[in-house]
């Protein structure tokens, strides 16, 4: 396994592990209807 290879596989793996952390933030803003955050629901 190259370096490149690895870099780039790391780079997808943080952008997923970001994409589903933001995707359970919102969902968890969205269930929650206490106004905690308001100016973070869309």
């Amino acid at each position: 396994m190259t370096r490149e290879h690895l870099s780039k596989v790391l780079a997808e793996t943080a952008l997923v592990a970001y994409s589903a952390g933001f995707l359970v933030l919102y969902v968890l803003i969205k269930l929650s209807h206490l106004p905690i955050i308001p100016w973070l629901k869309f």
